[in-house]
């Protein structure tokens, strides 16, 4: 079954978000903490620990997708699954997976934005105390993005079930993958950090 080279292209588009997101994010927590290292520190964390799971537990998750497609045959079901060949169930999981991935990376985007004032309402209910007050921001921005981190990091293992048809090619075929992803990320950063940053800035300031 022929996979189509579009979903390399949305594979590496994919990275290129995800890094546009980290390193945003980043910038956003380092108006709460007053301090770069802590705010890039908090997000590798909730980004390295998100993927790790995500990729982990839906690595098991797709492994038990139903690979047989049944013809209906008149009153019973035919079997018609060829050598090698897979449903595309993951293609799907993969759409809703980014779909998701949307979504809670614009409510994060949104609540990061309002962080301040929201932190502002919880001080009240936590002591005054220069490290429990940043432990408690530290905590719920890790939370905040855990979520969408973790729905990131289970992209590869969905799509590699879609574009994995020979086991004896397991290797080079996600080593192909996690390459474009890669690229993407790659592309994200550099994106975000020497154009997109800059432009938008200045779009919203009319300058």
């Amino acid at each position: 079954m022929k996979r189509s080279s579009i979903v390399y292209f949305l594979f590496l588009l994919s990275g290129i978000t995800a890094l546009v997101y980290e390193i945003v994010w980043a910038r956003m927590l380092t108006l709460v903490f007053g301090h770069t290292i802590f705010s890039v520190s908090i997000v590798l964390a909730a980004f390295m620990t998100g993927l790790g799971f995500g990729s982990y537990y839906f690595g098991h998750v797709i492994d038990h997708i139903d690979n047989e497609i049944k013809y209906l045959d008149g009153d019973s079901f035919k079997e018609n699954l060829t050598e090698g060949s897979r449903p595309d169930n993951p293609l799907l999981i993969y759409g809703y997976i980014e779909i998701l991935i949307f979504l809670t990376c614009s409510i994060v985007s949104l609540v990061l934005f309002k962080f301040p004032d929201i932190y502002s309402w919880l001080s009240y209910f936590v002591p005054e105390s220069v490290v429990i007050q940043n432990t408690v921001k530290a905590l719920l921005a890790f939370a905040l993005m855990l979520i969408p981190a973790f729905l990131m990091g289970a992209t590869l293992p969905t799509i590699s079930k879609y574009f994995i048809l020979d086991n004896t090619k397991v290797c080079s075929q996600v080593g192909v993958l996690y390459g474009i992803n890669t690229l993407g990320a790659a592309l994200g950063c550099f994106l975000t950090g020497f154009f997109f940053s800059r432009y938008f800035w200045s779009f919203a300031n009319g300058t």
